[in-house]
């Protein structure tokens, strides 16, 4: 079966990290053979790809400008590829993917990642309309539309009028013990020396690019809070454009009792051993539809403070900690009521959510998820 993905973009982020690792689970069965187009850059996610012996085809568009163009190299490219499927990912490509899908007369599979479009929350207008438009074509071009939340998909049907009949809920999935291995082999006092990061504190993790739906501004005033009364801890940030260069974050930052106690490091490509080094992990959305990066810090066995947005909750499943998101007092608190166990509890509390990922998203789980969809779509 050949499947054809279709994506805006593949810079590192949760959407692509998951179509990576759906093809990467299918890279020894060879009734599958994946290929992508992003509509835009090939990314370090496309690069990876490349890599692995998988075609990736990049399409350039750099505006709303260049949206017929890129509609007629898809048309032209799924002519090329003459795919069974074509799986697209995220709102532009779900309509673009889906139109040159409706002209192609192929079948097409949407995929929705996120619970809330808001505008001013770091979403653009376009992406708004975009949304809207593909609301009103659920009834006619996708064959299913998988959520990748159940939060998404109540949302995407009561708020945006999709096609309930179509949507199904496929999480993420994750290889646990691969992750594992990799936190158990990090050579964990030689990466704390490389990154700067003295090893007598309590380290508390976050990961996530910097923009509005991440909520940077709660997390560092709840880490203020903390940093008032205690000064044995250290804040490890991680992600795209969260580094000494972003002024905005610097901001927030200097305005602390305590800079110092936060080390910024960017985008990385190591995220599990970066988790092995992180004695709590802090998820500070306001918005998520299946937040990636706490299903990873969840295999690697960190007790867990997340902010009760898309299917976070429903992930750690009580064993972790959930408050209300855009609330600095509460999530200091939570975090705080974590500090106060004792380094067993709260290894008790990580096991406990390494093995709800277990029982509940591994990547075994969502390969036959997977499976039963694309074949009830080609036998359609």
């Amino acid at each position: 079966m050949k499947i054809l993905h279709m994506i805006i973009g593949l810079n590192v982020g949760g959407a692509e990290n998951s179509l990576k690792r759906l093809i990467e689970i299918h890279k020894d069965n060879q009734n599958y053979q994946h290929c992508v187009i992003s509509l835009t850059t090939i990314g370090k996610i496309g690069e990876q790809l490349q890599v692995s012996g998988i075609e990736v085809k990049a399409l350039g568009m750099t505006s709303a400008f260049s949206v017929p163009i890129t509609l007629w190299r898809l048309i032209k490219s799924i002519r090329h590829i003459n795919p069974d499927i074509i799986h697209t990912w995220m709102y532009h490509a779900d309509l673009l993917g889906g139109l040159a899908a409706y002209f192609t007369q192929k079948k097409v599979i949407w995929s929705i990642r996120n619970t809330h479009v808001a505008i001013g929350s770091g979403t653009a207008k376009t992406t708004k309309y975009i949304m809207w438009l593909c609301a009103k074509l659920s009834y006619k071009i996708p064959s299913k539309i998988i959520c990748v939340a159940n939060a998404a998909k109540i949302s995407h049907y009561k708020n945006y009028r999709y096609d309930n009949k179509k949507m199904i809920v496929i999480p993420n999935g994750y290889a646990i013990d691969a992750i594992q291995k990799m936190v158990i082999n990090t050579q964990k006092e030689k990466l704390l020396t490389e990154l700067k990061i003295r090893n007598d504190k309590i380290i508390i993790g976050s990961i996530g690019r910097f923009n509005d739906y991440k909520d940077f501004p709660t997390f560092i005033k709840s880490a203020n809070i903390l940093l008032m009364s205690q000064q044995n801890l250290q804040f490890l940030l991680i992600g795209r454009d969260v580094d000494e260069n972003n002024k905005s974050l610097m901001s927030l930052i200097s305005d602390t009792v305590s800079p110092n106690a936060f080390v910024l490091l960017g985008e990385r490509n190591n995220i599990p051993e970066l988790l092995s080094l992180m004695d709590i992990f802090c998820l500070h959305s306001i918005s998520e539809g299946f937040p990636n990066v706490l299903g990873e810090a969840m295999c690697a066995g960190l007790p867990c403070v997340t902010t009760d947005v898309g299917d976070a909750a429903l992930m750690v499943g009580g064993h972790g900690s959930v408050v209300p998101h855009s609330n600095p007092e509460k999530l200091a608190a939570a975090l705080q009521a974590m500090l106060d166990l004792s380094p067993q509890e709260r290894t008790n509390i990580g096991q406990a959510l390494s093995q709800r990922i277990r029982d509940h998203y591994s990547i075994t789980n969502i390969q036959q998820a997977y499976k039963a969809l694309y074949h009830e779509v080609f036998n359609s």
